[in-house]
């Protein structure tokens, strides 16, 4: 099944960045209890539509959107529909390598990518 989502059936206090605001429309809650009963039969794919940016201006919209997607995600993977397939080519594919030189643990950031600093530019060079 392919789940299209029409976010203009939220109600518009609390969807306004929406093309066509529907007075009177679903709760988030239902509108999320909806798409986890349809989730649960499994899903080719999804789709959020009618979400307007420009008329977001708190991004209620957008926020909501996301919860939507997490939330079908999540149901597929309560119904094992999503993530029950363990990795058989890498399992070291998050890391840690085993060809890894340890790095300083005071270092948020990955291997290869360095923060620029405030007086000006840094290079790998200068940190």
């Amino acid at each position: 099944m392919y789940l299209s989502f029409d976010i203009d059936v939220i109600d518009s206090g609390f969807v306004p960045g929406t093309g066509w605001p529907e007075p009177g429309g679903l709760l988030p809650r239902e509108a999320l209890a909806l798409v986890r009963g349809c989730a649960e039969g499994g899903l080719s794919g999804m789709e959020i539509v009618e979400c307007s940016p420009p008329y977001d201006w708190a991004e209620q919209t957008s926020l909501i959107s996301a919860r939507i997607v997490l939330d079908t995600l999540a149901s597929l993977v309560r119904v094992r529909r999503l993530g029950n397939k363990a990795a058989t080519r890498r399992p070291d594919a998050w890391g840690p390598y085993p060809g890894d030189e340890p790095r300083d643990p005071s270092q948020n950031y990955p291997a290869g990518h360095f923060p620029l600093r405030r007086e000006g530019r840094s290079t790998p060079d200068s940190l």
